[in-house]
């Protein structure tokens, strides 16, 4: 095996000559460079060229080695690592289309290092402008991306292929990781020529089999006509400890950068910020689970115990707030031992502020889970803002018939989650808020809801539609508010706790009630029942129940009361199990 010098005066660029080279052979176990007044080297695209190792020298310029376009060849493979000693950056650069990650243009193999911070990998098009795809950097096997830096982009034009998800890619496979390294991955460009540009392009970094993250730090730029850039995670592979930044889109329109998990792939020990989009109608930042393929046969991607912080917009102009998405489109996945941190917006547009969506869209077999995560709504900044939020909810296509399409075993719950609702610090300002709607279930979860300060509004529980409270907790603190108002009839749960609280219900020819399974727990100040913002309807002098407990004779009518009445008063009594309400004109 040869060790080679690149000459200081070499005839020509290109690696792949030997004349390029000190002795006269092209290196196969050591490449070496130092001073050379040809510090830009390009290859041989129809061959391979395989070294142990590149080392850059302790005087060594500034060199650029570059491998133009080769689709479906690998052109240098590195078995043992990259080198840089000199006060330089040192950049290699992969301008090519791709095609597939097990035909890189350049590859890691063994336990190969692919070198330290001053180490600039770089993918994309064979041109920004006029190129599409981009080319492809692989680690396999035990090899690491060390504490390099990798940028890769996409092209200007549409790939031949239409809808074709193309862009440069930095892959890692087997149990491979990606160190301590830093990466930006960028999405769609501005199309030329007006050409409409297909939206589903995008650089990404992409994790397969069980590789890992490791420490390395993921940014995901938004989309400026299209897709942002992509961090992707599938089969058994892991986010280890790595630090993941998608930033919003830049357009109306735009999606912002992305953490995908599919398969059965882990958020591990992950710390996730999804920022908001930067121009109105713009997408927010996202991290999603099993929005994918493959199918999973069963279970799904998970959250691991990860820390995920969703922003709202900061300033006028921005767009959606930043997300997460456990859609369950291709698995079942799990907020895991999670921590969700969903912030609220200076916007009053809801979708501007931080959220965690779990849903299904029918039909499908598929189904999230809140796990045993934590999830915490942050209130509105000020009264003219909006309020983080969770959402379990259920959606229908177009083409969804129940009786042709049946009806699923199962819809999205809250599992053994706990949500924390917390109350406005400003006057008017809107509590933070959980929604579980449609047929979704709050499973064995906690949910709480505390109070408002400094005439904040208390933080929100809402159940709508035929959702189910299940075996849930409720804990109600000061304003806080359960809201079932918008219920189809009862909704269940396991125990109240609350000190003092506000129960929005219904009452008329849709009346809706609280039935606990458990127990009432009453301390602090009365219960306050009342009628949603838009008012209730009701007919004189007739009984509504509107909660039922075991040990509802454990308490007096005096503990509890309505909250704001124009034109009628409000009469409680208990009759057994039940609290009923009894209106009469003033």
């Amino acid at each position: 095996m040869s060790k080679s010098t690149w000459d200081a005066n070499p005839p020509g660029n290109e690696w792949n000559s030997p004349e390029n080279w000190t002795p006269n052979n092209v290196p196969t176990d050591e490449a070496v460079f130092s001073k050379s007044n040809q510090t830009s080297i390009t290859f041989n695209n129809d061959t391979t060229a395989e070294v142990n190792k590149i080392e850059f020298s302790e005087g060594a310029d500034a060199f650029n080695l570059t491998i133009g376009n080769s689709p479906n060849n690998t052109v240098l493979v590195i078995n043992e690592s990259v080198e840089n000693n000199s006060e330089h950056q040192q950049i290699i650069e992969v301008a090519s289309e791709g095609a597939h990650y097990s035909t890189p243009q350049m590859k890691f193999t063994g336990n190969a290092n692919a070198g330290g911070e001053n180490m600039l990998y770089k993918g994309g098009p064979t041109t920004l402008e006029g190129g599409f795809g981009g080319g492809i950097i692989a680690f396999t096997d035990h090899s690491t991306a060390g504490s390099a830096s990798f940028v890769v982009r996409t092209g200007a034009v549409n790939p031949p292929e239409k809808n074709s998800t193309v862009g440069a890619e930095i892959s890692f496979s087997d149990q491979s990781d990606a160190g301590r390294g830093n990466f930006t991955s960028y999405g769609t460009l501005k199309p030329v020529d007006g050409e409409q540009l297909d939206a589903d392009t995008f650089a990404n970094i992409v994790f397969h089999d069980e590789s890992n993250a490791a420490n390395g730090v993921f940014i995901s730029a938004g989309g400026t006509y299209g897709d942002g850039g992509n961090t992707q995670f599938y089969d058994s592979s892991n986010a280890a400890n790595g630090t993941f930044i998608n930033h919003g889109g830049t357009m109306k329109g735009a999606n912002g950068g992305d953490t995908v998990f599919d398969g059965k792939a882990s958020g591990a020990y992950g710390n996730y910020t999804n920022h908001a989009a930067t121009h109105e109608g713009g997408y927010g930042g996202v991290v999603s689970f099993n929005n994918n393929p493959p199918n999973v046969p069963d279970g799904g991607s998970y959250a691991g115990h990860g820390v995920y912080h969703n922003l709202g917009a900061s300033k006028e102009g921005e767009g959606g707030g930043g997300h997460i998405e456990f859609s369950a489109v291709h698995g079942c996945p799990t907020a895991d031992h999670g921590t969700f941190h969903n912030y609220g917006s200076i916007l009053d547009t809801g979708s501007t502020a931080g959220h965690t969506i779990l849903s299904i869209s029918l039909p499908t077999k598929y189904y999230p889970n809140g796990g045993f995560g934590n999830f915490w709504n942050y209130p509105a900044p000020s009264s003219d803002g909006s309020p983080g939020y969770t959402e379990l909810a259920v959606y229908k296509s177009k083409h969804y018939n129940a009786e042709t399409n049946g009806v699923p075993e199962n819809y999205p719950t809250a599992g053994n989650a706990t949500f924390h609702n917390l109350g406005g610090t400003e006057d008017g300002a809107s509590g933070g808020y959980t929604k579980i709607s449609g047929n979704c279930t709050a499973g064995n979860s906690t949910l709480i809801a505390t109070a408002g300060e400094n005439g904040g509004y208390g933080g929100q529980i809402i159940f709508q539609d035929d959702a189910e409270g299940s075996n849930a907790n409720i804990q109600l603190k000061g304003n806080g508010t359960l809201d079932i108002s918008g219920h189809t009839g009862a909704v269940s749960a396991s125990n109240l706790i609350a000190e003092s609280g506000v129960i929005i219900v219904q009452t008329g020819e849709k009346p809706t009630t609280l039935e606990l399974s458990g127990s009432l727990n009453l301390s602090g100040d009365k219960l306050t029942f009342q009628f949603p913002y838009k008012g209730g309807t009701f007919e004189y002098d007739e009984a509504y129940t509107l909660l039922r407990a075991q040990n509802l004779g454990d308490f007096s009518r005096d503990q509890f009361q309505w909250g704001y009445a124009e034109g009628f008063s409000a009469y409680f009594e208990i009759d057994g199990e039940e609290l009923k309400v009894r209106f009469e004109r003033e």
